[in-house]
């Protein structure tokens, strides 16, 4: 009995540890991001060191793999970054994303940085699709885990069979729905990446015109 509770104590303070570490990447990051500071290599490195430290002690920690695909996505957009260190970033952020949506299965962020990770990786395969769909799936009305399918379902749109697309099509629709103004903005901002209007087929604010139907009605046209 005495060992068990050896064990467990220990376990518990690994896992404390683990979160300990995950907890001041996220807070390190996230207050760069509210103070509108840009991201810089130095920040970055110590954000990675710490949720690798977290994932080195509790390789459990689905929320420690997330967060670093968000930590090499972001290394991504630093200037100068060379090639061979780019392939680095993009296969890291592809190894935990795939880790976090074994760790976290009904996990719609999860999944969604899969399709992230793979699109990047210009991988648009089988997982790819089935990563969107299960990103729609169990996150349909998340507004990080929208962003990431449209992203990711726009850059991958000619691989994207047409049940694929629907995915796409719905969480547009989902998101102009929730968040209108927000929508908006995110839409506009990306509208060189997004589908054609007449692959669409949608109302898209300020791109794509058209009385908006809502989710339900779009799904009952198809």
């Amino acid at each position: 009995m005495g060992a068990v509770c050896t064990w467990v104590m220990m376990r518990a303070a690994q896992s404390g540890w683990a979160d300990f570490n995950a907890l001041q990447a996220e807070q390190l990051v996230n207050l760069r991001i509210k103070d509108g500071q840009a991201m810089d290599g130095m920040l970055l490195a110590r954000a990675q060191a710490l949720l690798e430290t977290a994932v080195a002690w509790n390789p459990g920690n689905g929320s420690a793999h997330e967060n670093l695909v968000v930590v090499h996505r972001m290394a991504l957009l630093l200037p100068d970054i060379g090639f061979a260190e780019r392939d680095q970033h993009v296969n890291a952020a592809l190894t935990h994303a795939l880790k976090a949506a074994v760790l976290r299965p009904t996990s719609g962020y999860a999944y969604s940085l899969v399709a992230l990770a793979k699109q990047t990786r210009g991988q648009r395969d089988s997982v790819f699709r089935q990563a969107l769909s299960q990103a729609a799936r169990f996150g349909p009305w998340e507004p990080g885990v929208q962003k990431n399918i449209i992203d990711a379902g726009s850059q991958g749109w000619e691989a994207l069979d047409e049940p694929g697309r629907e995915v796409v099509r719905l969480t547009i629709v989902r998101t102009q729905e929730a968040y209108p103004d927000d929508a908006r903005t995110f839409l506009l901002a990306r509208r060189w990446t997004l589908p054609n209007c007449t692959e669409l087929r949608i109302p898209v604010a300020g791109i794509c015109p058209g009385k908006a139907g809502t989710s339900s009605e779009l799904q009952s046209r198809n």
